[in-house]
């Protein structure tokens, strides 16, 4: 049995997200290959909309997650994952995905936004 659009984006987002956190936790073992996941899953055509609902491009999205990166090792992330996942297919090409998005930072503080 062939798995439903809506399992295949749940999938999809999961899956990104354990690779953002590898790659912010500067793992040196999963780095590479994480960048690579992210930056094929955020290519051109990929757009993100924030939380206040306007559109970001792939593009910009690298642009910040490669700062995360940069940040120092006593305030990188130590768990992101994804909560409340919904979505529905609103045109042939688009699937739009909601969800919450969590992160814990190594002080242990958490944070969540819609996504």
């Amino acid at each position: 049995m062939t798995d439903s659009l809506y399992e295949r984006a749940q999938r999809e987002v999961t899956d990104l997200h354990r690779c953002i956190l590898a790659w912010c936790a500067g793992q040196p073992q999963d780095t590479e290959a994480a960048w690579s996941r992210i930056e094929a899953s955020w290519a051109t055509g990929f757009r993100l909309l924030d939380t206040d609902g306007r559109p970001v491009e792939g593009s910009a999205c690298l642009n910040r997650l490669q700062a995360r990166f940069r940040e120092p090792a006593d305030q990188r992330l130590r768990a992101l994952w994804v909560e409340g996942f919904t979505g529905s297919q609103v045109a042939p090409d688009l699937f739009l995905a909601l969800y919450e998005e969590w992160e814990r930072d190594a002080q242990g503080a958490e944070a969540g936004r819609a996504c």
